[in-house]
């Protein structure tokens, strides 16, 4: 799972790996992915009183010990990817 992604799609996103550590790509655990037409809109935004994304959501976040649903577009996914129907995010790790 996640072998389509490499170090330096994380790099991309989050920055060169420190000198003895590398970028792995993991589920992420808290992500499911959604079916197309899921009615809700994306929940990112910019702030108090900025209005939402909106757009056609791909993902839903369980946030914390609630598991209160979050939905976001393929735009605001905060560096992670979708590979065959799976959310990944880029975990550190040291070097063997």
């Amino acid at each position: 799972m996640g072998s389509q992604l490499t170090s330096a799609d994380a790099e991309a996103v989050w920055g060169i790996a420190t000198t003895g550590f590398h970028w792995e790509w993991v589920p992420a655990l808290s992500w499911q992915t959604l079916p197309p037409g899921d009615p809700r809109g994306c929940r990112w935004n910019a702030g108090p009183g900025h209005r939402q994304c909106g757009k056609a959501p791909v993902a839903v976040l369980l946030r914390g010990t609630s598991r209160r649903p979050w939905v976001y577009c393929a735009e605001h996914l905060y560096g992670r990817r979708i590979v065959d129907g799976v959310v990944f995010g880029p975990v550190l790790r040291a070097d063997s």
